[in-house]
């Protein structure tokens, strides 16, 4: 990632920022990148988040149905101040309603179609936009009648629009243009006034977390541009890159959503605080949705916790515990508790999704249905919500346990109450022997469930109160956990086997097959100088002309249909890291062997 400082205008008046978090609604290039001046590596970004609350099932009805004019999608969803009610802009008739117990009212037809709401306390905002009509990138606002009025009028085609407390931001750009940056203080009296320049970019989505309005932006895709980000307050901004952020000529790779995560905690502290980034590629003619991925960043670190081929990520929400994403070809998928994706199962048909958002106990969803523009509401769930299974595979103290104690137990049993020292110190700093020591006089290997390790941090009143209350809830992972490592025996740590010896990768048997697959369809004449088709032995010859063996993963058979080199006519065949890739990489280092 590279960093760069915005050209800034003059801001006369003088600026008061107010801190604030929202709620709402690829593949990585490579583990480390430039953020800020500093050094930041791709970490474990997600491994804070709590554990999904979803319910066994659940039932979904159309909420509300603003057209039913083929081809029509509600484009954003917002919550209002009045108890459930939600607005709900939809396309191609750009209206705005205000939506309650499924009973919707148009309010106000705007010129151009809602690309994103936000609010900045004292009024509810909409950013307008469409790449084709120059002056659509505007802001309107609500007033307290239901009217919606021109509040920032420029000549750019997109516009989007976040807050910071009471100030609210925006940003408006064209292809060929700069972004300007735009700040209204607190209240609705003042006007927006420029504070920065971002060359050569069009925003597409906004959001605002850890105190910073946070945009995301374009390059041209005509001249191989790709999604990046800025992020600042005030006149200060600067600009990132994300780890999807590698496409070609041809690609409109876009930010389509960003998403502030904030779970709730001890006082007003958030127990867990991350901004979610949706990131799609599309054809830059025909708009097919063509892969995309879902980036998490805590404002330092950025994770890439899901990859899309073929579809691509077009909204988030935050409900249940549980992060979802919609996507361009009508799936919502959610995020399980081991990381892994699944797809809501009883989502109705419909052809895409623009826009979602957590609203009380349901979760809204304004896509393009068979019959126009819909807002689906999932609701309740039938069943009660099941138990995490237990862990699979086995569990030692020192992988599975120790955590557990520095996370939820050392605040107060290491030093922080002198009572608790006394009923079960840990040691400070952490020393997994001695804590394991002070574990195993606390656990009951015949009745795994009597365990005062694990009905103390239940706070179950069978052994008396817990000073510290319940740490982990009756049933939740960690009690599964705990429970589970005291019925395998409570190990405190494995020994590993020694590792497999690896098969020697071979041309014939390992590479050939995946050329003739992902290759020959452009390259069967020699395309590029790189011939693949029927003749093995030709291919053999012409795949070694594209290696080196010195530095393997500086081969051109590597790095161009990775999307390392940008002159690739493909955005990407083999992501780095995937197995393909690796069979590859391996083959090379093994000496490009024939057979």
């Amino acid at each position: 990632m590279t960093i760069r400082t915005m050209t800034l205008t003059a801001l006369v008046a003088s600026v008061a920022v107010a801190t604030g978090c929202s709620q709402g609604s690829g593949r990585s290039s490579g583990n480390r990148s430039t953020f800020g001046g500093v050094t930041a590596t791709a970490g474990p970004v997600s491994s804070g988040m709590p554990t999904p609350s979803r319910a066994a099932a659940y039932t979904f009805d159309n909420y509300y149905e603003p057209s039913s004019i083929p081809g029509g999608t509600v484009t954003a969803l917002a919550a209002a101040s009045v108890n459930t009610a939600v607005f709900a802009a939809d396309a191609p008739f750009s209206y705005v309603s205000l939506v309650e117990d499924g009973q919707g009212r148009q309010e106000d037809k705007l010129f151009f179609d809602v690309v994103e709401f936000g609010s900045d306390g004292s009024q509810t905002l909409a950013a307008t936009g469409n790449r084709q009509a120059p002056g659509a990138g505007d802001v309107w606002g609500r007033d307290g009648s239901g009217n919606w009025n021109l509040v920032l009028d420029t000549d750019e085609n997109e516009a989007v629009v976040a807050a910071i407390g009471t100030s609210a931001y925006a940003a408006a750009g064209s292809r060929g243009a700069s972004t300007e940056v735009y700040m209204r203080g607190a209240g609705t009296a003042g006007q927006f006034m420029a504070v920065a320049t971002i060359d050569s970019a069009v925003p597409t989505a906004a959001a605002s977390f850890g105190g910073e309005v946070w945009i995301g932006l374009t390059r041209d895709p005509s001249l191989g541009g790709g999604a990046f980000l800025a992020h600042g307050s005030g006149m200060l901004f600067n600009e990132v890159l994300p780890p999807a952020n590698r496409v070609g000529r041809g690609v409109d790779q876009r930010v389509t959503d960003m998403l502030a995560i904030a779970t709730v905690g001890s006082g007003s502290t958030p127990a867990y605080q991350a901004l979610a980034i949706a990131i799609g590629d599309f054809d830059d003619l025909t708009g097919e949705a063509l892969s995309g991925s879902i980036v998490l960043t805590n404002g330092v670190q950025f994770e890439t916790v899901g990859s899309f081929f073929r579809d691509a990520p077009t909204a988030l929400a935050f409900h249940d515990d549980t992060l979802y994403v919609a996507t361009a070809k009508g799936a919502l998928k959610f995020r399980k508790a081991d990381g892994s994706w699944e797809d809501e199962a009883t989502l109705p048909l419909v052809r895409s999704i623009s826009s979602l958002l957590s609203n009380g106990d349901d979760l809204l969803i304004g896509a393009a249905g068979d019959l126009g523009a819909v807002v689906i509401r999932r609701v309740g769930g039938s069943g009660p919500v099941l138990p995490p299974p237990p862990p699979a595979g086995d569990l030692y103290f020192v992988t599975d346990i120790a955590p557990l104690l520095a996370a939820s137990c050392a605040a107060c049993h290491n030093g922080g109450v002198p009572a608790a020292e006394t009923a079960f110190p840990l040691a400070s700093p952490a020393d997994n022997a001695a804590d394991n020591t002070e574990v195993q006089a606390r656990i009951d290997l015949a009745t795994p469930a009597n365990s005062l390790f694990l009905l103390k941090a239940t706070n179950d009143s069978s052994v008396g109160a817990h000073i510290g209350g319940q740490v982990f809830a009756p049933g939740s992972a960690e009690a599964v956990r705990i429970q589970t490592w005291i019925a395998q025996g409570a190990r405190f740590e494995a020994v590993a086997p020694p590792p497999p010896p690896v098969a020697v990768k071979t041309f014939n048997l390992d590479v050939y097959p995946l050329l003739t697959s992902d290759c020959m369809g452009c390259h069967a004449g020699g395309n590029g100088g790189f011939r693949v088709n029927a003749d093995q032995t030709a291919t053999y010859n012409s795949a070694l002309g594209k290696i080196n063996q010195g530095s393997a993963a500086t081969s051109n058979l590597l790095t161009r249909p990775s999307g390392q080199v940008q002159s690739h006519s493909l955005i990407t065949n083999w992501g780095v890291g995937e197995s393909k890739y690796n069979a590859v990489l391996q083959w090379i280092q093994d000496g490009a062997q024939r057979q």
